[in-house]
């Protein structure tokens, strides 16, 4: 029976034992690793309070948007040319390796020496320098998970995270003894990151052997031509994800931006669900793409609806549940921001599915088509911004992110259509009528008083339950992409 589980866990027999096990994988990974770094977000944003909690999230915040350079989307393109082709492996990685230091370079600099001057936040400056040291240790260990995805190795990617966020977190909580500011806090997020930086590295070691000499000039400039789509998205997605922290920091100060930036960390968190699927899923359709269509769409029409089917309960409950959840969490500091957290969840409706369908598009190609989504939500979340926050204050910020992602979102998704019409809305209305049912239980158990996390538990009890009587099958469905057999897989 062990021996079963082991070879199940570390080895790779078939596509659908492979997703299986990747899946598994990432899940562990990337929760464990969340769930690990949010005691220490929780724990800096209770003692540092709105005001220094958000001059640290401004500050990663601002460090985003300048480091468009340091991924450029060199990791997928390594992923799926691997996928597609094992062989090319070695002059795939030499070529992207040299690329990809030269680009975090070039983002180091602007984030440590150039990010400064468009701050508008007294003390942002002085921990723009560990920003980007941050910034340049993540980039660099998220390229060495591109080795591990195109090997379906997602094993020694959940490690690698497990560890950093371990990491991250006990560095925190030592630099937060040793002194309560978000200098500190940036400290511990650092060294952290520097060390799974280290780990990933020594980990795969084994691919990087003299890998400048196997560097490709005219290589480079075909990933290059490859890459400019998603360079251009790069800073389309870095403009819409960031510009919020930014601009309620400018208009409104770090008292703001502190709670803002604990709503949108809950929400984060949600979003890692169908990052983790499309990820998961992403090197079977890539090779199936362009091939048997049929098939895709197959995967597409059970994926999909899956993915709404746990997006549905989290923001029906959790909008509900908004107020009782940040002051759980944070603390009374944060509980105005209620109604923006509630309003953020919405993005899940969108985002649950949009993870996939974008790596989908990408999967065949056209990752081209996904620059017009983005240019809309990121000129538009920015322009709304603008509008809404003197006026709303962060409730006008979430409405801004709400509109600019709901135009995004249509383009995407009329682009996958176009690419692969599969179909969707029959498979979810039993997922609607559930989530409906749960939330009337949800109201009335925080209209009787009962605990958030006691309610929490209860509703998603309801949830199931309910979805169980209608007869749901979307989760028996999602069973059969697993297995799904590509005879060309491994």
């Amino acid at each position: 029976m062990i021996k079963k589980i082991k070879s199940f866990l570390f080895e790779n027999k078939h596509a659908s034992q492979t997703v299986a096990k990747n899946t598994f994988w990432l899940g562990i990974g990337t929760f464990s690793s969340r769930v690990v770094k949010a005691i220490i977000i929780i724990y800096a944003a209770r003692v540092l309070g709105t005001t220094d909690y958000g001059i640290f999230s401004y500050a990663l915040s601002l460090a985003a948007l300048f480091s468009i350079f340091a991924d450029v989307g060199m990791g997928p393109i390594l992923t799926r040319e691997v996928a597609k082709d094992p062989k090319t492996l070695e002059k795939n990685l030499a070529t992207s390796l040299v690329l990809k230091l030269i680009l975090v370079g070039i983002s180091v600099v602007l984030v440590a020496f150039i990010s400064p001057f468009f701050s508008a936040i007294k003390g942002v400056n002085n921990i723009m320098i560990l920003a980007a040291l941050l910034i340049a240790f993540d980039a660099l260990r998220e390229f060495g998970f591109s080795i591990t995805r195109a090997k379906e190795k997602m094993e020694t990617e959940a490690a690698i995270n497990l560890t950093t966020s371990i990491a991250v977190t006990l560095f925190g909580f030592g630099a937060l003894a040793l002194k309560k500011s978000a200098l500190s806090l940036m400290t511990g997020y650092m060294i952290g990151s520097g060390i799974g930086f280290i780990l990933s590295f020594i980990l795969l070691k084994g691919y990087l052997r003299n890998f400048w000499r196997l560097f490709d000039a005219s290589y480079a400039l075909h990933i290059l031509k490859e890459a400019t789509p998603f360079a251009v998205m790069g800073l389309l997605g870095a403009i819409t994800t960031n510009t919020d922290a930014v601009m309620i920091g400018w208009l409104n100060g770090a008292n703001d931006v502190g709670r803002y930036s604990v709503a949108i960390r809950i929400v984060g968190l949600a979003y890692l669900i169908p990052t983790m699927i499309a990820t998961s899923i992403f090197p079977l359709i890539s090779r199936l793409a362009k091939k048997e269509d049929a098939r895709v769409s197959q995967i597409m029409e059970k994926i999909v609806p899956f993915s709404l089917s746990l997006a549905i309960p989290i923001f029906i409950g959790g909008s509900i549940l908004a107020s009782p959840i940040l002051l759980f969490l944070f603390g009374s500091d944060y509980v105005s921001a209620g109604p923006a957290f509630a309003l953020l969840l919405l993005t899940i409706i969108l985002s649950f599915p949009g993870a996939i369908i974008i790596n989908s598009i990408f999967a065949y190609n056209e990752q081209k088509t996904l620059i017009t989504s983005l240019t809309l939500g990121a000129l538009g979340n920015a322009l709304l911004d603008y509008l809404l926050i003197p006026k709303m204050g962060i409730l006008g910020s979430s409405i801004a992110t709400v509109i600019s992602q709901g135009v995004a979102f249509l383009i995407i998704w009329r682009t996958m259509k176009r690419i692969n019409n599969f179909k969707t809305a029959k498979y979810v209305w039993k997922s609607l009528v559930a989530g409906l049912i749960m939330g009337i239980v949800t109201i009335v158990l925080n209209a009787l008083g009962i605990h958030v996390i006691l309610n929490i538990i209860t509703s998603g009890m309801i949830y199931i339950l309910t979805l169980t009587a209608l007869k749901d099958d979307v989760f028996r469905q999602i069973i059969t992409v697993f297995k799904m057999r590509e005879e060309t897989a491994l």
